[in-house]
């Protein structure tokens, strides 16, 4: 998967599949910083270091 940032990397299948907010002050925060869409970070191949983000519209 391509970042935003045109790095290459990886991210979770659980996180691609979208998550719900847990309460109205995640969905209106979610709604604020990146217009209601959902943002996946990207991994390296180690699954841990964050490389950037995929942003689901």
């Amino acid at each position: 998967m391509i970042a935003t940032n045109h790095r290459e990397g990886y991210a979770y299948a659980k996180d691609l599949k979208g998550r719900m907010p847990k309460n109205p002050a995640e969905a209106a925060h979610r709604n604020q910083t990146h217009g209601g869409q959902l943002v996946i970070p990207v991994y390296t191949s180690d699954g841990h270091t964050v490389i950037g983000e995929f942003v689901l519209d």
